[in-house]
């Protein structure tokens, strides 16, 4: 067994391995460039219920190669997380705040607009030593350490306020990562920590939330179970609902609690929920394989919307690329490349109007794909679509329990 990211127990037991991967940023700009590949390994702790990455990727592997890469995060719910800050005690309009990273930005304009103006935001190149800046979240968790959190410090003193969203899921040493933010927080100062909830994605057997470069997947109960071995003290937790998985937010101080290992009736929850993900996996990838093999050998011409990480993932661990046209994004920094992995190319939306593609699979937020539907009318009744989301309306396994009930 491996030892537990969080808890240090000798007890991550394996459960699922997705064998070699790409990175899923690696993208080429000619067919023949080859990516290259590790092992991508799931696991569990049976201590303390963490979902795990057992020996991620190598970190200066993630890093992008272009500085266009750059992904979004739920904000509908940051107006809340702002107005919370306000009653807290010991601070004030005076407090010092301050953003680890640029997925903070809008929090702190928030605050900015309550009145707080002692607001500071890292500078991943001139605070965090990232020369070409072309590093992102993979980047700032690896250089906040306590040599960089020294030198902070020494130019910017103590905050009573640390932000830091979408941050620990990423982090290959979070013991390390949070002892850093401690070194710049005052006594009686507050970190809000904010991170994806893996609960829905285990549960509707998401494949494609999987990622290399999140290590770590929390949900409440073990994100709330995970303060007290980081030598911090919870003072608030909230739940942030949204489609495809909630965000959760913790305000913790500076504490020493005692550790403590959850029950067996939590733990049991917790692996009920994470091994019915797990061997799941063979069978929805062959019945997948089987429904697109079908329409292949119909003739229908197959592409995917969305050449994110998401789909990236999915398309090369079920593998499915044979099945494929290409893929389809609106960036127009990716058109013409080619996606990790699959080696498939990128195109324009405009590759749907053109007679082409008959059936093209969704890799978004289901609210999106009805936008995207909408803002262009050319496409409706000449493309078919479904989804690789499990909570769309179009989703592809819906139509594979209707194959399988005929």
């Amino acid at each position: 067994m491996s030892k537990c990211l969080v808890c240090h127990e000798d007890s991550v037991s394996k459960l699922l391995d997705f064998g070699k991967n790409p990175v899923c940023n690696d993208f080429t700009e000619s067919e023949g460039q080859e990516n290259k590949k590790f092992p991508l390994i799931l696991g569990f702790c049976e201590k303390c219920g963490l979902a795990q990455l057992i020996n991620p990727f190598p970190q200066e592997e993630l890093k992008p190669k272009y500085s266009w890469i750059s992904y979004n995060e739920p904000e509908s719910h940051l107006d809340k997380v702002a107005d919370n800050i306000s009653p807290l005690p010991n601070i004030s309009k005076d407090s010092k705040i301050l953003g680890i990273s640029y997925k903070d930005d809008t929090l702190l304009q928030r605050m900015k607009k309550l009145g707080y103006s002692n607001i500071k935001r890292l500078d991943l190149q001139k605070d965090l030593g990232d020369n070409d800046g072309y590093g992102d979240i993979e980047t700032i968790q690896k250089l906040m350490n306590q040599k960089t959190a020294e030198e902070i410090l020494k130019k910017y003193g103590k905050f009573d306020v640390i932000f830091s969203r979408h941050i620990l899921e990423h982090t290959y040493d979070i013991h390390g990562f949070v002892s850093s933010l401690k070194i710049l927080l005052n006594e009686n100062g507050y970190i809000i920590f904010e991170i994806p909830d893996y609960t829905k994605p285990f549960q509707y057997k998401d494949y494609s939330s999987i990622w290399e470069e999140h290590i770590i997947y929390f949900t409440p109960q073990t994100f709330k179970n995970s303060f007290p071995f980081l030598g911090l003290e919870l003072k608030k937790f909230d739940a942030y609902s949204y489609p495809l998985e909630n965000s959760l937010v913790a305000i913790v101080k500076i504490s020493k609690q005692e550790k403590k290992l959850p029950d067996n009736n939590i733990l049991k929850e917790e692996k009920d929920r994470i091994l019915s993900f797990t061997q799941s996996f063979a069978t929805i990838k062959d019945k997948t394989n089987s429904y697109l093999s079908e329409l292949s050998k119909k003739g229908e011409k197959i592409a995917v919307f969305g050449a994110g990480h998401n789909a990236c993932f999915l398309v090369n661990v079920f593998g499915i690329a044979k099945y494929l046209n290409c893929f389809v994004d609106d960036n127009i920094n990716k058109r013409g490349m080619y996606m990790p992995g699959s080696k498939l190319e990128i195109r324009g939306l405009s590759i749907l109007s053109e007679g082409d593609i008959h059936l093209c699979i969704f890799s978004l937020n289901p609210e999106i794909e009805e936008k995207i539907i909408s803002k262009n009318d050319n496409l409706k009744g000449s493309v078919d679509f479904l989804s690789f989301c499990p909570k769309s309306q179009r989703s592809i396994y819906d139509q594979l329990k209707v194959k399988n009930e005929t």
